[in-house]
């Protein structure tokens, strides 16, 4: 009979405890426009102007300060999603290029460039994208190639910066590679697993529920529409960085990733889904050593610098 009573009791215990939900569960309207859920799953979502952000949350115990100096002890930390791979690659035939090839590169912060990323048809023939300590950029990267080989090779030898992992500071071991398979126009992200890309968000949590950093408290639910309401609710928090399609759909006139097919990086969805260009799938293989060629694919330096056109050797 104690036995019997310990299991009713148990399984009571794990039904309340799986009904307790926190109270700042919810979708809130922030002061700067953007619209934010936070889900039971322990996923979020961020809508803004051209915004999309998704990932998990975490309640978390120890001092947090708002901009009057108003101290909590709890506060609701937001980790958007990391990316596995640090590139992704889209390509497309383009009928104007008559003759050879061209690549978009584009970055996360060009504040954070580094002369330590490279591309190559082999191995023989790799060079950085950029040149060392680059500066005063002329707006978008893209080179120009005469002969298009079979295959690119890409290499990220930069540190990163990681928090709760095993390691802070980690590099990737990887080489990663994707076919031509008869594109001619080809864009490049850059976007590693860095938290200097993550923008982790953090709300305290005070007697009332959650507030800003200027410590005024947020509401729930009260300035939007049902129309609103049904969508923030519905909207996919999933990890779209593991999917390797590409397509994107119209809604309400604005650019939306559609369910469980997003591009890894959200940027130039316009440039992307108008000039028709496709994923491709990256390959990984382990990191291999290589003499980097001493020119780079772009050079940025600022008139009267010393010049620099030919990159350090290691």
């Amino acid at each position: 009979m104690k036995n019997i009573l310990l299991i009713l009791i148990l399984l009571f215990d794990k039904a309340f405890s799986q009904k307790k939900i926190p109270d700042f569960i919810g979708c809130y309207r922030h002061d700067n426009g953007a619209n934010f859920c936070l889900k039971e799953d322990k996923t979020f979502l961020i809508i803004g102007f051209g915004t999309f952000i998704t990932g998990t949350w975490e309640l978390m115990e120890g001092e947090i300060f708002t901009y009057n100096e108003k101290k909590y002890n709890k506060f609701v930390e937001l980790t958007p999603y990391r990316p596995e791979l640090p590139f992704s690659v889209f390509g497309r035939k383009n009928p104007s290029i008559k003759t050879g090839y061209q690549i978009k590169y584009y970055t996360d912060d060009k504040l954070n460039i580094s002369d330590s990323v490279y591309i190559g048809g082999s191995l023989s023939q790799m060079q950085a994208f950029f040149n060392p300590s680059p500066n005063c950029f002329s707006g978008a990267d893209i080179y120009k190639g005469k002969k298009l080989p079979k295959e690119f090779i890409l290499a990220d030898l930069n540190t990163h910066e990681l928090r709760r992992s095993e390691q802070s500071k980690v590099k990737y071991t990887d080489l990663f590679s994707f076919q031509t398979d008869g594109y001619n126009d080809f864009i490049i992200d850059y976007m590693p697993a860095d938290d200097k890309n993550s923008g982790i968000f953090r709300f305290p949590i005070g007697a009332k529920g959650i507030e800003n950093i200027e410590g005024e408290v947020l509401r729930k639910q009260e300035t939007f529409s049902e129309d609103d309401l049904e969508f923030l609710k519905k909207a996919p928090t999933r990890n779209f960085y593991l999917d390797e399609n590409f397509r994107i759909e119209l809604i309400d006139e604005i650019l939306f990733p559609k369910e469980f097919s997003y591009s890894q990086y959200e940027r130039q969805l316009d440039e992307k889904k108008n000039g028709k260009y496709k994923k491709i799938p990256l390959k990984r293989s382990p990191l291999q050593d290589f003499k980097p060629l001493k020119t780079t694919l772009f050079h940025a330096e600022c008139e009267g610098e010393a010049k620099n056109l030919k990159r350090r050797m290691r």
